[in-house]
C-alpha cells in the first residue's frame, strides 16, 4: 500500500502482481444419474473466470496458461451476474477421465483503498500474500 496526495485529499493505492498456481485434479467417478436410459450428456466448454470490480485497474495483458498451452483472456466475466472482468476458455477435455489439469495466471492489478479475494469455486484454497 502506498498514498497518493491531491490537495488536502489522500488516498491509499495497491500495486498486486499476481501470481496463482494450481491444478484441478479429476478422478475420472463424475457420474449423474439419467431420467432415461438412452439420454446423453453433452459438456459444454469449461471456462476460467476472473470477476473484477473494476477492471480498469487491470495494468497490461493478464496471462493464462492451462496445461502449458498459453490462452488469451477475453473482457467480460461471462458469468451471469459479474458484470467486470476476465475470462479464456479452456481447451476441450473429458471430465470423465482421471487426469491432472494444471493451470497459472498472472495478472498486475492497480487499485485504491482495498483488495478482496474470493475464491467461488473447489474447498481447498491457500492464499498466502507478502508486501514490500
Amino acid at each position: 500500500m502506498s498514498e497518493k496526495h491531491r490537495g488536502l485529499f489522500r488516498v491509499r493505492t495497491f500495486d498486486w502482481q499476481l501470481d496463482a498456481r494450481g491444478e484441478f485434479v479429476l478422478d475420472g467417478r463424475i457420474r449423474f444419474e439419467r431420467m432415461r436410459s438412452d439420454s446423453r450428456i453433452i459438456w459444454g466448454p469449461a471456462v476460467l473466470s476472473l470477476g473484477l470490480g473494476d477492471p480498469r485497474g487491470v495494468v497490461g495483458s493478464p496471462q493464462f496458461e492451462w496445461n502449458g498451452e498459453r490462452i488469451a483472456f477475453e473482457r467480460g466475466s461471462a458469468v451471469a451476474g459479474m458484470a467486470g472482468g476476465v475470462h479464456a476458455t479452456v481447451p476441450a477435455f473429458d471430465p470423465t477421465a482421471p487426469q491432472r489439469l494444471a493451470y497459472a495466471v498472472r495478472m498486475n492489478l492497480q487499485g485504491t483503498e482495498s483488495l478482496a479475494i474470493v475464491p467461488l469455486a473447489g474447498s481447498k484454497w491457500r492464499v498466502s500474500c507478502s508486501t514490500s
